[in-house]
């Protein structure tokens, strides 16, 4: 059995970070919604360690999410990151509550003393903190062994019962040295033994499928991506010639994307490989679908019916294979996991459907372990490297980017022009409104001092919880100065301080003497200099990401009320080069 450490998710940002960290280990991570974290589930999965990981929520409230206290005593070490550890503390009988009015964020000096969890790498460094609780005392049995400034519990270690709780964030790099203490965690507390890579993966894998699936038939769906590539050229080595390639085209990807999955898989010596046009059967099934989940469902339900026309004139295969991957089925909502978007490999499949059943070989990986794994399996790099295309997500065709400040994109027999700055503004600053999600803060090189004038600093004072909540670490140094010791991420320090002598400026105008409109001032400033800047060129992945808000109606005007899409109709353009008249 493979060795494995569950994350018992809290819904901490960095959840999906830890399991990453660990992975990049060489050990195997799963996550757990807290909910299914019983002893019974801990000693089923045979894990050999557990991370408790952060979370939004304050430990001592009612209704905060909350494991049972056997699951700190199910027999294999704990590791509390964040949150984890003022659980760990509050079910031990320490004592957790507020760490102050602004809490603790960015970089932050650390002190650490020689012990397991800080084996080979105590001493002083920076960690990076994001909370607004603490532990205010350690349980009894317990040794402090890590303190900040502001947080004298920063780490605390029970070798006798094999706990350890870090206020910080080691799997975050801004934090020195929290590789180490991640491993020190792995190997020397939890005895891991590094045996998880793609080579091991792959072995174990094929066996597996070569047993379960002996004598049987299955279809690969091809869609396109790198994922369906992997999964197909996985189950080619343990199948052979039981296995059939199905690829879709189905009109929604970029040129000569289908040409390039055909000569990666058509010459492989013995691979049946079918090619299916489904252009026109695709895009009048989302001829006036406008809704994004609704497309997504759509183009589930559709590949799997191409899928079973085929299958049916190839003799009806048994099963069906997919490359659904870890983040598809976190995203698509996984036990108490919130439902980002249904995939058309997850969310988007059919109820009803002819095979017996579906395989998915890479549901265990994340994407870069996939292309690894592509590449452990000899595909060619040019498919291992490819962007995902757009097709499962809105039906919206990114062309590409002009002047390193539009996207170009297609929408049906539509084409668009997206100003880039725009939506990226509007998306940040619709996230800080809705309080969705706290703002990253970078830690500047040196504090920069800040001296406003003395009406300024006053309003500024009033709105410290608020300014910092906003990924600023402004703190006061006496006098009407204050230093400013990390930004929002994106942000320099002089556009840090721009932003906040804005805000001053609203909080003072009797234009608008309204704090509450201030505010709003205020996050349209840090959303507007967070924003894609004009002159950077950008990933394929974050065009399709401002894409997608744009076409699905999530993004219609800047916060300052510009719009951020010019559409140009079939029917204009035909106007214009006198197609039509």
């Amino acid at each position: 059995m493979e060795e494995k450490i569950l994350v018992v998710d809290f819904g901490g940002q960095y959840s999906r970070l830890i399991a990453r960290r660990v992975r990049e280990q060489g050990v195997y991570a799963e996550i757990l919604p807290w909910r299914k974290a019983t002893v019974e589930a801990l000693r089923e999965s045979g894990c050999k360690g557990v991370i408790l990981t952060g979370g939004p929520q304050s430990v001592p409230e009612p209704g905060s999410p909350k494991c049972d206290r056997s699951v700190l005593h199910a027999g294999v070490p704990v590791l509390g990151i964040c949150y984890g550890c003022q659980l760990m503390a509050y079910l031990e009988g320490g004592e957790v509550g507020s760490a102050g009015a602004s809490g603790e964020y960015g970089g932050v000096r650390l002190k650490s003393r020689e012990s397991s969890l800080f084996s080979g790498c105590a001493g002083e460094g920076t960690c990076w903190m994001s909370h607004t609780d603490r532990v205010l005392r350690a349980p009894e049995g317990f040794a402090v062994t890590a303190s900040t400034e502001k947080c004298p519990v920063a780490a605390m270690e029970n070798d006798a019962e094999r706990l350890y709780g870090v206020q910080f964030h080691p799997e975050v790099t801004h934090t020195e040295r929290g590789t180490e203490i991640l491993r020190n965690f792995l190997y020397k507390i939890c005895g891991c033994a590094g045996t998880w890579h793609m080579g091991s993966y792959a072995e174990r894998t094929i066996e597996k499928y070569r047993t379960e699936l002996a004598g049987k038939r299955a279809l690969c769906g091809l869609s396109g991506g790198v994922d369906s590539a992997v999964a197909a050229a996985l189950l080619d080595k343990a199948m052979g010639d039981r296995l059939v390639c199905v690829f879709v085209d189905h009109g929604l990807l970029r040129e000569g994307e289908a040409e390039l999955v055909e000569r990666a898989f058509k010459g492989r010596s013995g691979l049946q490989f079918v090619r299916v046009d489904a252009r026109e059967r695709f895009l009048s099934r989302l001829k006036g679908v406008t809704e994004p989940e609704q497309k997504r469902r759509i183009i589930g339900e559709e590949f799997v019916r191409v899928f079973e026309t085929e299958a049916r004139r190839l003799g009806s295969p048994e099963y069906l294979v997919q490359g659904t991957i870890y983040p598809d089925v976190i995203e698509s909502g996984s036990g108490e996991a919130a439902t980002i978007k249904s995939h058309h490999n997850v969310g988007g499949l059919p109820k009803d459907m002819d095979f017996k059943g579906v395989v998915e070989p890479l549901r265990e990986l994340f994407k870069d372990e996939v292309r690894a794994l592509g590449r452990e399996l000899g595909l060619p790099e040019e498919l291992v490297n490819r962007q995902p295309f757009p097709g499962p997500g809105l039906a919206v065709r990114v062309i590409g980017e002009a002047l390193e400040l539009y996207i170009l994109a297609q929408q049906g027999d539509n084409l668009l022009v997206i100003d880039k700055h725009a939506a990226h503004e509007r998306m940040i600053y619709d996230r800080l409104r809705r309080r969705e999600a706290e703002v990253m803060s970078q830690t500047c090189l040196e504090p920069v001092p800040y001296t406003p004038d003395r009406a300024a600093a006053a309003a500024l004072s009033e709105e410290l919880p608020l300014i910092n909540s906003l990924g600023f670490g402004l703190e006061p140094f006496g006098n009407g100065t204050f230093v400013l010791r990390s930004t929002p991420c994106g942000l320099e320090p002089e556009e840090a301080l721009s932003a906040l002598d804005e805000l001053a400026e609203a909080l003072l105008s009797s234009r608008r003497p309204d704090k509450n409109a201030a505010r709003d001032e205020l996050l349209k400033t840090v959303a507007c200099k967070a924003a894609i800047k004009a002159g950077r060129s950008s990933e394929p992945e974050e065009l399709l990401r401002l894409a997608e808000a744009v076409c699905s109606g999530e993004v219609r005007y800047c916060p300052h009320g510009r719009p951020v899409v010019w559409t140009l109709t079939r029917r204009d353009l035909d106007k214009q080069f006198r197609r039509i008249l």
